[in-house]
């Protein structure tokens, strides 16, 4: 097996969580991967034509993944493969190169193992005029492994490319048989497909099949898709002048300013309020109506002398009577009220 790196992350925490950081550049139709905490990257290229130029805005949906074959003491970067089927003259137009794993080949593989191993890829996001099971066989860990079985049985001779009718379930369950020893000393043959999102349950059961029969282990390790956010300049230039508390440059914001009314031949007509500038400027002018209608509180009145109470005072009968009246008791007089006039 040719390998294109060394991830010396054998010995990884398993609760340590795995960043897939994805760079898009949609002019050039690129997609960088980092995966954080690996020391791996790799970067997809795209060639985009007039009928599939709109998928210039899926790749901040596209996932990406890789295949390593594990060992005692490390773990060799075998492929690298992102989500997408290439199928038809709108799909994708991944550019694929000597580890990186064609979409449109390898979705046909992968329908072509599905088929072997008895496994129905329809999905009811797939198109009618698309092969069948093209949506499914478009995920990168169904196409990751069944890269890792295809190479298994090329060493062996029991697989040759232009001789589909090799991949049968015989030759995948003769792979059972096989010993495996590597420059190590290890004596199995084991896969880890990493991507940058979780798998489906539809892709687990393939590769659990696909374990089954051919004794291969499989692993799956997904991560998280990380995707940089791209803020516009004059939100950062906005952000910059909070951040110095410069609101001198910022449009300053007119005052919620009240409609002044006149009255004319008993037409009320409204003045528009002027702008700040034209304020500032403007002499200050009042009109005899507008000072007519300012409040003004009145002086205070001196009392002099203490009021007659005489007309509001009644005989003891009527006290009484009223008393019985009023849900609560009168109130008490106030203490000038003792006063004769």
């Amino acid at each position: 097996m040719t390998r294109i790196g060394i991830s010396n992350s054998k010995f990884r925490d398993k609760t340590d969580e795995t960043f897939y950081l994805h760079h898009i550049d949609k002019q050039s139709g690129s997609l960088r991967v980092q995966v954080l905490g690996y020391g791996l990257s790799q970067t997809f290229q795209h060639h985009y034509s007039q009928a599939n130029n709109s998928n210039k805005t899926i790749l901040d949906k596209k996932t990406s993944g890789f295949l390593t074959a594990v060992t005692n003491s490390q773990k060799n970067v075998l492929a690298w493969a992102e989500s997408g089927h290439g199928i038809g003259r709108h799909g994708d137009s991944l550019q694929a190169g000597k580890h990186v794993l064609s979409n449109k080949t390898w979705a046909f593989r992968a329908i072509e193992m599905a088929t072997v191993l008895d496994i129905d890829l329809l999905s009811p996001f797939g198109k009618p005029t698309l092969p069948r099971g093209s949506f499914q066989a478009s995920h990168v860990e169904v196409k990751l492994a069944t890269h890792a079985v295809l190479v298994l049985l090329q060493m062996t001779g029991q697989y040759d490319v232009s001789n589909k009718s090799m991949l049968s379930r015989e030759s995948l369950a003769a792979l059972r048989h096989i010993k495996w020893k590597s420059a190590d000393g290890t004596d199995s043959v084991r896969f880890e497909v990493h991507v940058s999102r979780k798998n489906c349950n539809r892709c687990g059961a393939f590769i659990n099949r696909l374990q089954e029969l051919t004794g291969v282990g499989f692993d799956i390790k997904w991560g998280t898709r990380v995707v940089p956010i791209q803020y516009r300049q004059q939100q950062l230039l906005d952000a910059a002048q909070l951040g110095r508390g410069d609101e001198a440059t910022g449009s300053p914001q007119d005052p919620t300013t009240t409609l002044q009314t006149v009255e004319k031949d008993g037409v009320i007509h409204y003045i528009p309020p002027v702008k700040r500038t034209e304020r500032a400027s403007a002499p200050a002018s009042l009109s005899l109506h507008h000072l007519s209608n300012v409040d003004k509180p009145l002086p205070a009145t001196p009392v002099t002398e203490a009021p007659c109470l005489s007309s509001t005072q009644g005989s003891e009968e009527e006290e009484e009577k009223t008393g019985d009246v009023l849900p609560f008791p009168m109130r008490s007089p106030r203490p000038y009220s003792m006063h004769a006039c």
